[in-house]
């Protein structure tokens, strides 16, 4: 697949940790890739943008899944808020600690790593 020269690049320093493929190019950031779109990989992003992007999503898509035909729409929002913010929560301090485990570079650095490993 012909991804951003950045996204490959920091492809390249990711694949070099050990870390499983599954987890720092997830299916739906490679789709996007595919397409041009240059979103960072996850463990590149901010605690702020990871809580924020995979709370957010979670919390519509399960609460969108287990809705009630009687469920009220403050229910519905509450049930998104909650279960949102727990998951996007846990998912950012993973992430966070994952990139520092590996001492993963700041994104404006990839250039200059990436060049290390050719």
């Amino acid at each position: 697949m012909a991804y951003p020269p950045k996204i490959k690049q920091a492809l390249d320093v990711l694949a070099t940790t050990g870390i499983s493929r599954w987890n720092y190019a997830p299916p739906l950031h490679r789709l996007l890739w595919s397409l041009g779109v240059p979103i960072r990989p996850p463990l590149f992003n901010s605690f702020a943008y990871n809580f924020l992007s995979m709370g957010s999503s979670f919390g519509v898509a399960f609460t969108w899944l287990t809705r009630d035909q009687d469920s009220t729409l403050v229910g519905l929002l509450a049930q998104c808020v909650i279960t949102g913010g727990a998951f996007g929560l846990i998912m950012a301090i993973w992430m966070q600690r994952r990139a520092r485990r590996y001492n993963l570079p700041a994104w404006s650095e990839i250039d200059d790593v990436a060049k290390r490993f050719d």
